[in-house]
């Protein structure tokens, strides 16, 4: 029902802007003649561009109307059928990313003599799977996941440990003292990119990088430069519609 009114509506600006260009086209011969019968040349030299813009401005309005809504309909085609990866390059991650001032993060040096199972109980990173750790400059400095915690504290469980000494483990242990399986997934945790990047730079950078989930964002794309944001690998994806 909708396509037949916006039809109908379409059919009816189309007649009216024939007929109104019919009839300015008629006047304009009628004071032509006219004009030259009566030896009106000023009178001809002055109605005639004003005629001529009006008719000008018609045409214009109708056709470029028309002309702008085909361009439009066209585009959307055009987006339409895009790939992912074609998607990505059109989508900037500052439009994006969590910014700074969103994003949950942690000074490392302000607790890294804190213990893990303290860290892991935080009520602000409850919601996610992820901790993000600063340096006191705000510059990127690890990206740790609640399962690289798991898999270091089973290790130490494996050794026979005893629970006190469990218990008693802080971040800081976590870094110095993981296997190298742990120490390699720590390296390659996260990718930085400029803040003028598209989401396929992210993604290249996160498919580059085995361990890579998370990309963060500083001005030129330097890792020792203050954070900007952050985007995950899930936030790429849901945007490019995989």
């Amino acid at each position: 029902m909708k396509k037949h009114t916006n039809e109908k509506s379409n059919s009816v600006t189309k007649w009216l802007a024939y007929g109104i260009t019919f009839i300015v086209l008629l006047g304009t011969a009628g004071i032509a003649i006219y004009a030259l019968l009566k030896d009106k040349i000023d009178l001809l030299q002055t109605i005639i561009p004003l005629w001529g813009t009006w008719l000008g401005t018609i045409l214009a309005f109708y056709f470029g109307k028309n002309n702008f809504d085909a361009a439009a309909k066209s585009y959307q085609n055009v987006i339409e059928k895009l790939t992912p990866a074609e998607k990505m390059a059109k989508l900037l991650v500052k439009d994006y990313m969590v910014p700074l001032e969103k994003l949950v993060s942690l000074t490392y040096d302000k607790v890294k003599n804190e213990k893990i199972y303290e860290i892991l109980g935080y009520e602000q990173f409850k919601p996610y799977k992820r901790f993000s750790f600063l340096d006191n400059d705000g510059a990127a400095k690890y990206i740790i996941h609640r399962s690289l915690f798991t898999q270091f504290i089973s290790s130490k469980v494996n050794e026979n440990q005893n629970i006190e000494a469990i218990r008693n483990l802080t971040l800081e242990d976590f870094i110095n003292n993981s296997d190298d399986s742990i120490k390699n997934i720590l390296k390659n945790s996260f990718a930085v990119v400029s803040i003028n990047s598209t989401l396929l730079e992210a993604k290249v950078k996160i498919d580059f990088m085995s361990e890579c989930q998370d990309v963060f964002i500083t001005k030129t794309g330097a890792a020792n430069e203050k954070v900007e944001g952050l985007i995950t690998n899930n936030l790429i994806l849901k945007e490019a519609n995989f």
